[in-house]
């Protein structure tokens, strides 16, 4: 892992994870930061002055120049995508344009690079999907594991982490909350009922980290992490301030699920994660020691895990969003 190539690099997870590698991985020769923004490349490139960075402009939907990138990389971070849920319910070409096809031929790349790490970012829309975007992360996962028997399992290893919604990230709920509340306006909520998984930032680029460690090829890596109610979730950022409810927006789901049915039989419990071995095992996946979640009864679904308002605001105080 010395020269690492991050897609969607200027994205918030991109930046974040390049700035934890530069703090603290100084064995990290290169990192590569491939997206379609120019601007955002450049302030990237001003706000974090480091001499390992280095950018390209480019679209993974266009083989000659992810070709390009990938020369001298060992390791991929696939983090870009088309990630709006209700844009991609109107614009589901787009999603298959760069989710899917995009991925393909990313790993098609990487293959041909010999690659030795490529490590995938999914979403927990990706179990039992309702939108368009669930779907085509679902689909990507498909390509990504099958690309361990493509590869023939003697060079490259390919994985994906799997994980719910990152807090506060371009694009988020809280995002759209801090604009409303500096407009001085009614807060809006799709439903206070629903629930969902989060992580920060950090806890996410360690997770990644510590999974590119792990990996052997074929592994869905789903971290442990705590589900809150939306309602919950503004009253405790925003007391007192007004909200108004509505209604689900196209493709939403009013809770969320991390493990698939189905899954259970072949997924094991590593204390601070859950780790989606492959079912068809073709590359020679190691035997793991850990209990299954089908011998400890553990469904990963939000409403299941969803902690209390008081576990909410001691998680919000702990990461200093209080």
């Amino acid at each position: 892992m010395k020269n690492i190539l991050i897609t969607g690099g200027t994205g918030s997870f991109g930046q974040e994870f390049a700035e934890f590698v530069i703090d603290a991985h100084p064995e990290v020769e290169r990192i590569v930061i491939f997206s379609r923004d120019w601007v955002k490349q450049k302030e990237m490139a001003d706000r974090l002055n480091d001499p390992r960075l280095r950018f390209f402009l480019g679209d993974i939907r266009d083989p000659e120049r992810v070709k390009e990138v990938l020369r001298g990389c060992d390791t991929v971070i696939h983090a870009a995508a088309f990630k709006h849920v209700n844009l991609g319910e109107v614009n589901p070409q787009e999603i298959l344009r760069t989710n899917i096809e995009g991925s393909s031929v990313l790993i098609r790349a990487a293959i041909e690079a010999k690659v030795s790490r490529f490590l995938a970012l999914s979403s927990d829309k990706a179990v039992q999907p309702l939108n368009t975007y669930g779907k085509s992360k679902a689909m990507m996962e498909s390509l990504v594991i099958q690309a361990n028997a493509l590869s023939s399992h003697s060079v490259g290893m390919y994985s994906c982490c799997r994980y719910g919604n990152v807090f506060g990230t371009r694009g988020s709920v809280i995002e759209t909350w801090e604009k409303q509340y500096a407009l001085a306006i009614p807060l809006t909520i799709t439903d206070g009922e629903s629930t969902r998984f989060f992580l920060t930032l950090p806890q996410a680029c360690q997770f990644v980290w510590d999974s590119l460690l792990q990996m052997q090829g074929g592994e869905i890596f789903i971290p442990k992490i705590p589900a809150f109610r939306i309602g919950d979730l503004v009253e405790s950022l925003y007391p007192g301030s007004e909200y108004k409810t509505i209604g689900s927006l196209p493709g939403e789901k009013k809770h969320e699920n991390l493990i698939a049915p189905g899954e259970e039989s072949f997924t094991f419990d590593l204390t601070t994660r859950f780790v989606v071995m492959p079912d068809v095992s073709t590359w020679g996946i190691l035997e793991q020691s850990s209990p299954r979640i089908a011998e400890i009864d553990l469904p990963y679904m939000s409403e299941r895990v969803c902690g209390t308002k008081k576990e909410l605001v001691s998680w919000l105080l702990a990461n200093g969003y209080l």
